[in-house]
């Protein structure tokens, strides 16, 4: 199963939860981009990605991290929906004058990397992914939020890297930085690997959840009865 197949398959939750949103939330169905204000950068919470481990020996010792993490648009106003993102995209395409534009929504991005920890120490290490946001401000609202109202919305960052001769053959690597987090010895063993569950899928760095798949093709039979 290639990396692309997954992204699509996770994609498929985004109009499920934008539908299930409509019936309590703000319905804005127009955002207005403040190019007076510069895009900028910031960094979603971090995410613990590796298991925790004790270098014994006298050297350095490596810890690794390695699988796949979902990362989501974010706003500053929360009684806006989910689907809002499609508001912002095409508030960006209109300011660039018909210029395609990209906003993600949603990205699962791989997760790989590799840091020494020094003799005698414990350490699981953490990653801040990076999103792009911009301010913009909301039209045509019904409901509690107004128009006018001011949002930051910001988007995930990533590169994609090609590992094959095929156009699907690829992966999206997320933006961030890794850092380690110090433990003691006996707090080691309650930080389990947080992708044990995951499945490496052909090209390096693929990743798929067995289980997640099941689900969700599951979950598409119901919705086609």
């Amino acid at each position: 199963m290639k990396f692309a197949a997954s992204l699509v398959v996770a994609f498929a939750f985004a109009p499920l939860a934008y539908a299930q949103q409509q019936g309590d939330v703000t319905n804005c169905t127009i955002w207005e981009w403040d190019k007076t204000v510069d895009g900028y950068i910031e960094q979603y919470p971090p995410r613990r990605v590796s298991a925790g481990e004790t270098c014994t020996g006298s050297r350095n010792c490596a810890i690794s991290a390695s699988g796949v993490e979902m990362y989501d648009w974010t706003k500053n106003v929360s009684g806006l929906p989910y689907g809002y993102f499609q508001a912002v995209q095409a508030g960006l395409d209109e300011e660039q004058s018909g210029q395609e534009w990209s906003f993600n929504d949603s990205v699962l991005g791989t997760i790989e990397n590799i840091m020494e920890l020094s003799p005698g120490t414990s350490a699981y290490m953490n990653f801040s992914a990076l999103r792009y946001c911009y301010v913009g401000t909301t039209q045509n609202c019904t409901g509690a939020v107004e128009n006018r109202t001011r949002v930051e919305v910001c988007e995930p960052m990533y590169r994609s890297t090609q590992t094959g001769e095929d156009d699907d053959d690829y992966v999206l690597i997320m933006g961030g930085s890794y850092v380690l987090v110090n433990i003691s010895r006996e707090e080691v063993d309650d930080y389990d690997d947080p992708y044990a569950n995951l499945v490496r899928s052909g090209a390096a760095s693929a990743w798929y959840n067995e289980a997640f798949v099941a689900a969700v093709v599951g979950l598409s039979w119901f919705l086609l009865l």
